[in-house]
Order: C-alpha cells, then structure tokens, then sequence
C-alpha cells in the first residue's frame, strides 16, 4: 500500500496485501487507513503518522461499513449478525 501526501505529493508505502484490496477507507479522524484483501478474513488498520500496523481485526466474510463520521466500523454477517468495533482500536 501506498500513501501519498496530497499537497506535497510525499509518498511511502505503509503495508502491502497477497491479493487485491478490496476494502479501502480513512476512519478514526483521518488517522487510519483500514483494508482488507481479497479473499482474507482480516481487517488490518495502519496508522498514517507512524506507517506501522495499528491492529487487525478477523472480520471473517462481512460487509464493512464506516460509522460515526469514522469513529465505528460495522460488520455485516448474514441476516442477524452485526457487530461494532472502534476504529481506533479494533
């Protein structure tokens, strides 16, 4: 993955995925950058300052969904199963 820095156009790569992101979104007051590859089971968010990995998240086979203007993340599992997370600390 690479991040560029829009109004310098800085660049640098923060993490890198086996397959195709399918998964991309800035959550956590722009200081995250959340992913999920294809075919993984795994939400991992890295940390925009540092460039390190924040967390990882197994969100198994879910819909993703950014909430409370990037504060929460939804998982969406079936017909039932929904589950909340913070997006800063998974």
């Amino acid at each position: 993955l690479r991040v560029w820095d829009v109004d310098t156009g800085a660049n640098r790569i923060i993490g890198n995925h086996n397959e195709d992101a399918e998964f991309l979104a800035f959550a956590d007051g722009n200081r995250k950058l959340m992913t999920k590859s294809r075919g993984s089971d795994w939400l991992i968010a890295y940390d925009l300052e540092t460039g390190k990995e924040a967390y990882q998240t197994r969100i198994e086979k879910a819909q993703i969904m950014l909430a409370g203007g990037g504060k929460f993340f939804l998982t969406h599992e079936g017909s039932y199963k929904i589950a909340v997370y913070s997006a800063e600390t998974g």
